[in-house]
C-alpha cells in the first residue's frame, strides 16, 4: 500500500484538476498543511468518510414522522400541535442513538452490509488509533450531526401550523395555486394567511396558535375583498369575551377539538367550530 505522504500528494493533484473555484482548492491545500504525520492523516482519512456517512445519517434520524406517533390525530388538534412541536428534538435522540450505534458496531467490527464492509474494516482500524489518543470520535461527530438538524430545523414551528391548513385545503381538493397568502386588494393593512375562492365567495383566513390581540385585524372590516372571515387557533386563550367579539360579524373561529369540547360556551355559539370540522364542506354552509 502507498505510504500517506504518496497519497496527499496524488490527492492534491486530484485537486488541482477538478473544477472548481480557486477559493475550494484553497480550502482543501489549507487543510492538507495541517497533516504533520501519519496519524493525522488517519484523521483526515476518517473524517472523510464520516462525512460521507453523514447525510445518511441524517436521514435515518429525521425518519420519523409525525403520523407515526399521534395515532393519526387530525392536524389541527392540541395533540398533533404539542408532538409536532417536539419532533426535532425526538429527531436529534433518535440520531444521536444512530451516531452512537454505529460507532459500538465500528469498534466491535460488526457490520451487516458486506458492500460496505472493506471501507468500514478501514474506519473500524483508524478509530482504534485515533481512540488510543483519548479522542472521542463520538462526541465530535454528533455535535456536527446536531448542528445540522438544527439547522434543518430552524423557525419551522409557526408557518407548521400555517402550512397544516393549506394542507387541509389541498387534501380537500383544492388547487394548491389558488390558495394565496396576501394582503387584502382593497384593504392594504389587512393580511391573510390564506386567501381563496370557494363557491363564488372569498375566504379569508387567520391562522395562529395563540389569539392575544391579533384576532382584531379582522373585526369592524366593511370595503375588503374577503366574504368571509376565518380565524383558526389552538384555543387555549379563547375566553368567552374574545369568542363574542369575534363572531359579532362575519368572523368565524376554528379551534382544536379538545379545546371545544370541554367548553361548552364554545359549543353553544354557532359560529365556533372545531378543527376536525375544517373541510370545505363546511365552509360552504357559512352564511
Amino acid at each position: 500500500s502507498l505510504d500517506y505522504k504518496t497519497v496527499i500528494e496524488l490527492i492534491k493533484s486530484a485537486v488541482e484538476e477538478m473544477k472548481i473555484n480557486n477559493n475550494k482548492k484553497e480550502s482543501f491545500k489549507s487543510t492538507f498543511s495541517l497533516i504533520e504525520d501519519e496519524n493525522d492523516f488517519i484523521l483526515y482519512r476518517l473524517s472523510c468518510y464520516l462525512i460521507h456517512y453523514r447525510s445518511l445519517f441524517l436521514e435515518i434520524g429525521k425518519d420519523i414522522t409525525i403520523e407515526k406517533i399521534t395515532n393519526n390525530a387530525h392536524t389541527l388538534s392540541k395533540n398533533f400541535d404539542d408532538i409536532g412541536r417536539r419532533m426535532v428534538y425526538y429527531k436529534r435522540v433518535n440520531t444521536a442513538l444512530i451516531c452512537k450505534n454505529f460507532f459500538i458496531n465500528l469498534e466491535k467490527k460488526e457490520f451487516t452490509s458486506e458492500f460496505v464492509k472493506e471501507n468500514l474494516l478501514i474506519m473500524s482500524k483508524d478509530y482504534e488509533t485515533i481512540k488510543s489518543f483519548g479522542l472521542d470520535l463520538n462526541q465530535i461527530f454528533m455535535i456536527q450531526l446536531m448542528e445540522c438538524l438544527k439547522q434543518s430545523s430552524v423557525s419551522k414551528s409557526g408557518g407548521d401550523y400555517e402550512m397544516r391548513v393549506k394542507d387541509i385545503l389541498i387534501k380537500e381538493g383544492m388547487n394548491s395555486d389558488e390558495i394565496k397568502k396576501r394582503h387584502d386588494k382593497y384593504d392594504k393593512s389587512l393580511e391573510y394567511d390564506w386567501i381563496f375562492k370557494y363557491k363564488n365567495r372569498t375566504f379569508g383566513i387567520g391562522v395562529k396558535r395563540t389569539l392575544r390581540e391579533r384576532y382584531k385585524q379582522f373585526s369592524d372590516k366593511n370595503n375588503t375583498e374577503a366574504d368571509i372571515f376565518i380565524t383558526i387557533t389552538l384555543g387555549d386563550d379563547l375566553s368567552k369575551n374574545k369568542m363574542n367579539e369575534i363572531t359579532k360579524n362575519r368572523m368565524y373561529v376554528f379551534v382544536s377539538d379538545e379545546v371545544y369540547n370541554s367548553n361548552k360556551f364554545m359549543q353553544e355559539n354557532s359560529k365556533v367550530c372545531k378543527g376536525s370540522d375544517f373541510t370545505l364542506s363546511t365552509l360552504g354552509e357559512l352564511k
